[in-house]
């Protein structure tokens, strides 16, 4: 972590996803960060411009996880599979990102235009999906019941491996979750 901007990043994420919004001041950033409060608002404007850009940077990690690997030459099914085995994996690698994440996606905190800015991320995605459902391979549903559905089986197989499942493997569990999401968006 070189720069003031990436370090601050870093605290902020961890003090916002441990203490909350309204219990994170920016002098506790700032401090934690190893840099002066007014440093923090050289590269942010206001507490609320750090939460929106923290919630980009999130969504632009994931994003770049996402799309690893995605072949497009591949059936919906295996893109899907590539989608989600490396959401998993980024939301297992980032855990802080992904509570972050998961605490402020539908938070007020979070501006229209920064969330419409996030959709814009996904994309890619959402054309995998599109293309599924034009393809009848995918359920005829809005792309928004689609992304949810497939956002909450991702938060809750992430919160059973982060926990920690005795006596099952992570691989076996995702597979599993994926098979139960598969049959839960093909048609």
């Amino acid at each position: 972590m070189n720069g003031k901007r990436e370090r601050i990043l870093h605290f902020a994420f961890h003090l916002f996803t441990t203490r909350g919004f309204h219990d994170t001041p920016t002098s506790l950033i700032a401090r934690e960060a190893g840099v002066a409060n007014g440093t923090l608002f050289n590269h942010f404007a206001t507490k609320e411009d750090l939460i929106n850009q923290l919630y980009l940077a999130s969504k632009e990690s994931l994003v770049t996880a996402m799309q690893e690997k995605v072949d497009p030459k591949e059936d919906i099914r295996s893109q899907i599979l590539t989608i989600w085995r490396n959401s998993m994996n980024w939301a297992l690698k980032n855990p802080e990102q992904f509570h972050f994440f998961q605490q402020y996606s539908n938070s007020p905190f979070i501006l229209t235009e920064t969330r419409e800015e996030g959709r814009q991320q996904f994309a890619p995605f959402i054309r995998i999906l599109e293309k599924g459902i034009e393809t009848q391979v995918l359920k005829p549903v809005s792309i928004d019941l689609m992304l949810t559905i497939i956002s909450g089986i991702i938060s809750s197989t992430v919160e059973v491996l982060l926990r920690g499942a005795p006596g099952k493997p992570s691989g076996e569990i995702m597979e599993k979750a994926f098979l139960m999401l598969w049959d839960s968006i093909r048609k």
